[in-house]
């Protein structure tokens, strides 16, 4: 694994949830940290988190990071954005598209202009991102960009559609509407990743992607009524996408590049899933969860081995077992 030791890390959206426990988990890896977003200060936005709180706990902790506020849906406050970080720390190592923005409508209420917000946010950023710090990372034939995708990628599945319990990311019924846009666009930050991975593969940078199995509980998920709270049952903690993502990013290319960290489907275990990160290696996210054969052998090698053995005590005399 790589040592991220003085690694210069930029993360968007960085002021809450997600992005926030990515920078602290970068940071307590000694990374120097670039933590992005548009709310600086507290009061700023109508949901709790700021970037100065980010970075005052990076701080106390011992940590390195530094807050730059910036719209990343326009093109120039990006340039200026990785000019700046490049004068603070240098050329940035490490770049986690983490930054989303979405409104939960159906496509008929869906207001055009806040449907080209959302994609400026949610795949043109990425995009511009990645450009902008693509010419050092080829120089310095290292480099690493992680992709934050989401369960919502995954979409309904080919029709028809009866009166089931097919929920979306919202916990209701897909038919109900309101995930379609942030699942397309999550669906194309996925495809993104895998051809830019194959783009940049022979210039020594890893592109990957990481999705929770649920909806990971933040202040946006529960102002959006995803989730309740941190200890909402339907829920997973934003440390576990902040470990694989940290993860994702101290792996070699060779390992990693172009995978795409995702579930099948919301509440089935999955070989892509973070949670079942070891598949790369025997590295693990803190080795707190097993891959996926171990779920294969529990749930079905063991209750076929034990009707075999069953079957075996009927049919041989229990004497002639243990003699021979």
């Amino acid at each position: 694994m790589k040592d991220l030791r003085d690694k210069v890390v930029l993360v968007t959206g960085a002021s809450r949830g997600i992005g926030q426990y990515i920078s602290q988990e970068f940071a307590s890896k000694s990374a120097k940290v670039i933590c992005v977003a548009r709310t600086m200060s507290d009061g700023e936005h109508p949901l709790e988190g700021s970037l100065q709180n980010t970075v005052e706990n990076i701080r106390a902790s011992g940590g390195e990071a530094t807050a730059l506020s910036a719209n990343i849906s326009d093109f120039e406050q990006c340039e200026q954005l990785i000019e700046n970080a490049k004068k603070i720390y240098g050329p940035i190592d490490i770049l986690v598209n983490n930054a989303a923005l979405t409104y939960f409508v159906p496509i008929k209420d869906y207001v055009l202009k806040r449907w080209l917000k959302s994609w400026e946010v949610n795949l043109h950023a990425p995009f511009y991102l990645s450009h902008l710090v693509l010419d050092d990372m080829i120089a310095q034939n290292s480099g690493s960009i992680v992709n934050i995708s989401s369960a919502a990628a995954v979409g309904p599945g080919s029709g028809p559609y009866g009166d089931d319990n097919n929920e979306d990311i919202q916990n209701k019924s897909r038919r109900q509407g309101g995930g379609t846009c942030y699942g397309a666009q999550k669906a194309a930050l996925e495809s993104f990743t895998q051809g830019l991975a194959e783009e940049v593969y022979d210039n020594g940078i890893s592109v990957t992607c990481v999705s929770p199995s649920l909806v990971v509980p933040t202040p946006g998920t529960v102002f959006h009524n995803l989730v309740t709270g941190f200890d909402d049952p339907r829920g997973e903690h934003p440390e576990l996408m902040a470990k694989a993502t940290v993860l994702l990013a101290s792996l070699e290319k060779e390992k990693i590049s172009g995978m795409k960290l995702k579930p099948k489907r919301r509440r089935y275990i999955s070989p892509f899933s973070f949670k079942n990160l070891i598949s790369v290696e025997g590295y693990s996210v803190d080795n707190i969860y097993s891959f996926t054969l171990s779920y294969f052998l529990f749930y079905f090698v063991s209750p076929i081995i034990l009707i075999l053995l069953i079957y075996i005590f009927y049919k041989i005399d229990f004497y002639e077992i243990i003699v021979f």
